[in-house]
Order: structure tokens, then C-alpha cells, then sequence
């Protein structure tokens, strides 16, 4: 819990630094040309759910998608819920990875199954969460 919440919070304060400090002169240098383009109409359209993907797989760093989507049309809101439902699992494995390392040094580290199936109910939540979130926009 504490690690999830520092991580939001570090996010949230580049995503604003970089969204109120940086946005303008971004948009005036780089904004009419087609990636730039290409990006605020994939967030416009995809908006929450691109952020959670791009949390959840864990490939680009964070600090790169914090900057990235400052520059983009996301709403505040967006992001942060994306964000904090898409750190969920990434927080998760980092804990655990953690304390089997510590562990390990310790004494002989045997698998915990239970932290593999906190992972997949998390995806789980994920995947209901945006069933969810796609009726309530058809309705």
C-alpha cells in the first residue's frame, strides 16, 4: 500500500509539472505534426484504458509515460484512475520481488502461490472493470 501510494504520487506530481509547465511550449514547437496528432487521437479515444494497458505491461518506463501523456489531451482524471488501477499489479510483483530476494538471502525461499493469485484477481478486476466501464459508456 505505501509503495502504490508513493508511486501515485510521484506521478501526479510530474503528470501536472509537466502538463502546466511544459504543455504550451510542447504544443506550440511540436503540436501539428502526425505522431503528436496520432497520440491525442488515441488517448481521446481510448483515454483511461491506454493509460492502464501502458501501466500494466510495464515496458516503457514511467517517468517517459508520465512526461508523454502530460503533453496530451488526457483528462487529469483519466490518467490518475488508469494510472492507479494499471500500477495495481506492477506494485504487486515489485513487492514481491522484493521480499523474495530478501528472503533469499536469508534462508531458502520457497514460492508463495499466494501472491501469483493476488496477480490474476487483479487482472481479473481489470478485465470486469472494463466490461463495466464499456456499458456504462453504451448506455
Amino acid at each position: 500500500l505505501y509503495s502504490w501510494i508513493a508511486t501515485m504520487i510521484g506521478l501526479v506530481v510530474t503528470f501536472i509539472m509537466v502538463r502546466y509547465l511544459f504543455r504550451t511550449g510542447f504544443e506550440k514547437r511540436f503540436g501539428e505534426r502526425k505522431m503528436v496528432e496520432k497520440m491525442n487521437t488515441h488517448v481521446e479515444k481510448y483515454g483511461l484504458w491506454s493509460v492502464v494497458f501502458l501501466r500494466v505491461i510495464y515496458i516503457v518506463p514511467s517517468s517517459i509515460l508520465n512526461y508523454t501523456f502530460g503533453f496530451t489531451k488526457i483528462s487529469t482524471s483519466s490518467y490518475f484512475y488508469g494510472s492507479a488501477i494499471g500500477f495495481v499489479p506492477v506494485v504487486l510483483f515489485n513487492v514481491w520481488a522484493g521480499k523474495a530476494l530478501a528472503d533469499n538471502f536469508k534462508t531458502d525461499f520457497e514460492f508463495d502461490i499466494k501472491f501469483l493469485l493476488i496477480g490474476f484477481l487483479c487482472l481479473g478486476f481489470l478485465f470486469l472493470f472494463k466490461r463495466i466501464y464499456k456499458r456504462i459508456q453504451e448506455n
